[in-house]
């Protein structure tokens, strides 16, 4: 299932300033599933909550250690699995984006 399959009304779908997030019809998509679209500011990775969540993800890869491709994608599980919801609150006001209570 595609994430716009999964999109519920009042979701936030925060995405970079990637070329392909840029297209017309990402935007549609996800404003016809009635959430909300948050654009992160351009270039500037100290602005970037996503940027905080990969530097704790790969800090816990790099502590784990392994090399081979299963054991590789376990520690990936527990790596993301450390992401909890109120870091990534704390991470967005961090970087000074409003709450969706704001």
């Amino acid at each position: 299932m595609s994430l716009a399959g999964r999109l519920r009304p009042c979701d936030v779908v925060v995405l970079d300033n990637l070329s392909a997030h840029q297209r017309p019809a990402v935007e549609t998509l996800i404003r016809s599933r009635k959430a909300h679209l948050l654009f992160l500011l351009p270039d500037r990775s100290d602005f970037n909550p996503i940027e905080a969540c990969w530097l704790r993800v790969k800090t816990r890869l790099w502590a784990i250690g392994t090399r081979i491709h299963a054991a590789l994608i376990q520690a990936m599980r527990e790596a993301l699995s450390t992401v909890r919801p109120e870091d990534a609150v704390a991470w967005f006001s961090c970087c000074g984006y409003p709450s969706q209570s704001s």
